[in-house]
């Protein structure tokens, strides 16, 4: 992958206070990969998309590869100085984390992250106003069995419906499809309406 490709998508709500626009940048699957010196490309693109906050949706380093963790810490260190970053674990960062060879590795990857102000989100949300309107963040992280292809069972939804969502944002690595068409169904029926957008950087089911 010597490119990254970059998707403009508008939605439309009248949750936001003042008419005022907030701009997401989604980052998927980096894959240790770097665009520039020190992703220069990649900072530079997120920039230009004059971003108000950074959506983290996993797998940005290889589980087998402990290298690209360093590969990439840097370049979000240095995003986090400037936008808030939140990052939700991909099934490659909780392969490093589970196993004995590479879990000191990923601790130390994600200490330095937090520490440059990345925030984390393992299966919690956070509180944020940005340009007036206040946003929950979600993160999701899935076992491990979600991610056996191609029999992966459908997530069970009875741990995510205790969290009474009420969020803007809601983030996780994989989207299954009949797991949305679930959720779809808890929106009118749980309270889950005030969700604006569920993402994640793989779609799998019908």
């Amino acid at each position: 992958m010597k490119t990254f490709r970059t998707k403009t998508y508008q939605i439309r709500t009248k949750k936001l206070r003042g008419g005022q626009r907030v701009r997401m940048a989604i980052l998927a699957d980096l894959h240790g990969f770097v665009y520039g010196k020190e992703n220069q490309e990649l900072f530079q693109a997120i920039e230009a998309a004059e971003a108000d906050a950074v959506l983290v949706a996993g797998d940005m380093v290889v589980s087998s590869e402990p290298s690209t963790a360093a590969a990439v810490a840097g370049f979000f260190c240095r995003l986090a100085n400037s936008l808030p970053v939140f990052y939700t674990m991909g099934n490659h960062e909780n392969k490093m984390l589970i196993n004995p060879e590479t879990s000191e590795k990923y601790k130390n990857y994600e200490r330095v992250l937090t520490n440059a102000g990345v925030c984390f989100l393992h299966n919690e949300h956070v509180f944020m106003k940005i340009k007036g309107t206040d946003f929950a963040f979600y993160g999701l992280e899935l076992p491990m069995e979600y991610y056996r292809k191609p029999a992966s069972p459908y997530p069970d939804l009875v741990s995510i419906m205790d969290w009474h969502v009420r969020s803007i944002c809601f983030c996780l690595h994989i989207a299954v499809g009949i797991f949305i068409k679930k959720i779809s169904i808890c929106w009118s029926v749980q309270g889950w309406e005030n969700i604006q957008f569920l993402f994640g950087s793989i779609i799998r089911g019908n």
